[in-house]
């Protein structure tokens, strides 16, 4: 089913995705419940969705569904899923989780868990008022096609009797047997619900659920909490902020290696904004958007059983997406072993009425799976010792100077390959700068296209990367750049609109390269990049561990062409094979 036709303008078509999952229209955010249910052989995918207008409001669950999580089919363009319309819920459906038939499920059934809401506002800046946020279910007994409230709802009414809480909201529940071990406990089911205790800072509320009792949830206890705006490091490390939401667990595993680490994933509110966005906000005039400040990260570490019960530390952590990606919802997938995630991209820099003119606001970005990333014999980074860079655990290799460095891994699923048409544009071997000439205008002409590149640096590299989406003149334009000094991707959006009332402000993460022991030679890893131009949707990836999703707000239909670049010494950098595809698939069936 494709969705409606909803452009108003020719602005409106450019930068309409075609390849990330968006709402028929109106307002979306965050990805809820995606799960697979084996007996049906069906992906199922639900998403915050206001069916009535492109603001935040009349919180319901749009719901999606996929044999290939490639193609997608819409259970509906005019009905929700779930709407906010029985007394414990009249203020929103807000976000959640999925349980799928068999062992977990009753008599068959998929289950959805999520937060049903009585009363607003809620803010962590603000008086809780208690039961505000409660826990309630949705079953179907027809394979997902319709949604039946839970007559015993809501289950949990309210937040534990002896907190005063900040927030108390996004049910995950999942099967978690390092947890089961540690308690000496078999087949639990552990569910967390994110938010924050009054002045003491963000927390993960922890309970535990029997398999035949999916609506009996026993609280624990607080699995973890830090001081308010906890943060490692400056660079490396997210701001934990004073609030949590949409929390998940999951153990990720090399075989290989026979190694393991504990994840959570989570997103924080009321953290420091990030000093280039201030300083550009404080550069332009009023009518420019204000982004909510929040960030979207992980941590890794050992669950721990104690006195109080049980609890886990952070060992190192990182940020799972260095842009304006939020709010992750994750899966098992049994198909290919994997941990999936899925992750809203806001549109929080487009003014109000341009959204309205539109007639949608926000998409998801695509898919990805979650993977611990082992690199050994790694001697140092690019600049950075690897002991201040907390977003890895550095392991020393026995008699040896050499590391083994293990940190999320983070990449697109293979599957979106299958959303390439025909053969690639290949260039090989392309080194720059090469004389006097920093850029080369790649053979692409296209909103739309994928790339993948390995790129070689060498010493006297200052930067390397992409122009994306500009015109002949370079006038409008769209930077992608590797810093390899300061140890940092920035995406800089300055030319990428000539709209004044848009946010055009830097994207930028932390991403250093490793050198390593390579039998008797030293040997700095390769930057491999890929980059997803969607309309204007943008996503970089890079060494499967870096993550930055962005919008560029490109009017101009003479902004389709792409240049790489290098700056430093002749030869700085060698684009070894760079592949393009501009022929891509649309996920939506029968488009």
């Amino acid at each position: 089913m494709r969705p409606p036709s909803i452009e108003k303008d020719e602005f409106s078509k450019a930068i309409r995705p075609t390849f990330h999952f968006i709402a028929p229209h109106g307002w979306m955010n965050d990805p809820c419940g995606p799960g697979f249910d084996p007996i049906t052989n069906t992906y199922h995918l639900f998403y915050q969705w206001n069916p009535q207008g492109c603001e935040w409001g009349n919180m319901s669950w749009g719901h999606a569904t996929s044999k290939d999580l490639v193609t997608w089919k819409h259970s509906s363009n005019t009905s929700p899923a779930l709407s906010p319309d029985k007394v414990y819920d009249k203020e929103g459906v807000f976000t959640g989780c999925f349980i799928p038939s068999g062992p977990h499920g009753e008599d068959g059934m998929i289950t959805l868990f999520y937060t049903s809401v009585c009363h607003l506002p809620i803010h962590w800046s603000i008086p809780y008022i208690r039961g505000s946020e409660s826990l309630a279910a949705a079953v179907s007994k027809d394979g997902g096609a319709t949604w039946d409230k839970f007559e015993g709802n809501p289950i949990l009414p309210e937040e534990p009797e002896s907190l005063t809480v900040t927030g108390w909201r996004d049910p995950y529940l999942s099967r978690w047997e390092s947890l089961d071990r540690l308690r000496g406990t078999e087949d639990t089911l552990y569910g967390v619900i994110s938010g924050g205790i009054k002045d003491k800072g963000h927390a993960i509320f922890l309970y535990a659920i029997q398999p035949d009792q999916l609506f009996s949830w026993d609280y624990i206890g607080v699995l973890t909490s830090s001081t308010p705006n906890f943060r490692r490091s400056s660079k490396w490390s997210a701001d934990f902020g004073v609030n949590w939401e949409c929390g998940n667990f999951m153990t990720l595993r090399d075989d290989l290696a026979n190694s393991s680490r504990e994840f959570i994933i989570c997103g924080s509110e009321g953290g420091h904004e990030r000093p280039w966005l201030m300083e550009y906000l404080d550069s332009v005039q009023d009518s420019v958007p204000r982004r909510t400040v929040s960030y979207s990260f992980w941590f890794s570490g050992s669950l721990i059983k104690g006195e109080d019960g049980v609890s886990m530390n952070i060992d190192f952590d990182g940020y799972l997406d260095h842009g304006c990606y939020y709010a992750a919802g994750s899966f098992y997938d049994p198909n290919g072993s994997r941990r999936i995630v899925w992750g809203w991209i806001k549109e929080e820099d487009l003014a109000a009425k341009y959204a309205k003119n539109k007639g949608w606001a926000g998409c998801l970005a695509l898919p990805r799976e979650l993977f611990l990333q082992r690199t050994p014999g790694v001697v140092k980074a690019l600049k950075t010792p690897l002991s201040e860079i907390t977003s890895v655990y550095a392991l020393k290799e026995t008699q040896s100077s050499r590391y083994v460095i293990e940190t999320l891994g983070i990449r697109p699923l293979t599957e979106l390959s299958q959303l390439r048409k025909g053969d690639p544009t290949v260039v090989e071997n392309l080194a720059l700068p090469s004389g006097t000439t920093e850029a080369y205008l790649a053979p692409v002409k296209s909103a739309r296209w994928e790339l993948e590149t390995t790129i070689e640096i060498q010493e006297g590299c200052t930067a390397v990367g992409f122009h994306v989406r500009h015109t002949t003149h370079m006038k409008t334009s769209t930077t992608i750049n590797f810093l390899p000094q300061e140890e940092e991707i920035i995406v800089i959006r300055s030319n990428s609109s000539t709209l004044s009332d848009v946010n055009r402000s830097k994207e930028r993460g932390a991403m250093t390269l490793f050198t390593q022991e390579q039998g008797n030679q030293l040997v700095l890893e390769p930057l491999i990049l890929r980059i997803f131009s969607d309309g204007n949707t943008l996503e970089v990836y890079a060494n499967e561990r870096f993550a930055l999703s962005t919008v560029i707000y490109t009017s101009d239909p003479a902004a389709i062409y792409l240049s790489m670049f290098a700056q430093g010494v002749d030869g700085a950098a060698t684009f070894k094979r760079t592949e393009f595809w501009t022929q891509l698939g649309t996920i939506y069936e029968d488009q």
